[in-house]
């Protein structure tokens, strides 16, 4: 993930926690569903040195941890709250073809979030938008 993909969905998630209760009425999610396989294939890539004990077993347990959080769509019995609306996107795609759904949710979500912050492609040192956030 790019640094600025990163501040995207930071940005994203914060202005989901609080935004006024918008989050517990209406919680929504954007699921990146990657393959293990796929994300072990882009870890390698990178060769980032912190990356290098990420194995298969691990993504596959991690895998697996997230489709039964993400998926089952009520409050749990433990009173968390889990998302009312998630959003699944086809991981194993090109990084563009990812972006450009994620952009679809946005848009789509954007009426029921106020304070959701828009958004630019500019480069942060390059940006003449005030108030935007980087896309």
């Amino acid at each position: 993930m790019l640094p600025e993909e990163f501040i995207v969905l930071g940005d994203l998630f914060r202005t989901l926690l609080h935004s006024g209760g918008i989050a517990k009425q209406n919680a929504i999610g954007i699921y990146i569903r990657t393959s293990p396989e796929v994300a072990l294939e882009r870890i390698r890539a990178r060769g980032r040195p912190e990356e290098a004990s990420v194995d298969l077993k691990m993504l596959q347990e991690l895998h697996q941890l997230h489709e039964t959080w993400l998926l089952p769509q009520e409050t749990s019995k433990d009173g968390k709250i889990r998302l009312t609306r998630v959003y699944i996107i086809d991981g194993d795609r090109s990084p563009p073809e990812i972006l450009a759904e994620m952009e679809k949710v946005i848009v789509k979500e954007r009426p029921l979030m106020p304070k959701l912050p828009k958004y630019c492609r500019c480069l942060p040192d390059q940006c003449l938008h005030e108030g935007r956030t980087y896309l």
